[in-house]
């Protein structure tokens, strides 16, 4: 069985017997559920499509991969449109490609870039697709400089 796979349904146990000792009874299934949901998942068959294969590095929620540099709930600097920011990694997930991982970026300060300040667009929280260096990337892994994450900041 897939290492992760045991985790999530190490944790529908758990759950289950939590609930159990609060006399609410709760089947295996519907523990299973429910970890699915409170990962963010439709049901328990697509978080377990999600997961990744044995040995395959990749960041499920609550997880840490130690192949990427920074890690969610890092500080994190860089630019985004060319305006620099400096924040917090909300979030971090290995796409299909094993060489871009898809980031959620909370700004400690709203940031406008600079070709955006006529129409006054800023931004607080962006989501974007980088390399391992940094770089924003499309899922083909081609640079398109709409984010660079310094990946050695704490």
């Amino acid at each position: 069985m897939k290492e992760h796979t045991k985790n999530a349904k190490a944790g529908a146990k758990r759950l289950r017997a939590f609930m159990a000792d609060k006399d609410i009874a709760l089947s295996h299934s519907d523990s299973l559920e429910a970890i699915a949901h409170i990962e963010g998942y439709r049901d328990w068959n697509t978080l377990s499509a999600h997961l990744p294969p044995t040995g395959a590095c990749a960041v499920p929620t609550g997880t840490l991969c130690n192949s990427f540099p920074v890690q969610v709930g890092s500080k994190v600097s860089g630019l985004y449109y060319e305006a620099p920011f400096e924040g917090t990694l909300l979030g971090l997930e290995q796409t299909i490609n094993p060489a871009v991982w898809r980031v959620k970026l909370q700004f400690d300060e709203p940031v406008t870039p600079p070709a955006m300040t006529r129409i006054g667009l800023t931004r607080r929280r962006v989501q974007g697709s980088i390399n391992k260096d940094g770089i924003s990337v499309n899922l083909l892994g081609k640079p398109d400089g709409h984010i660079r994450v310094y990946l050695n900041t704490q």
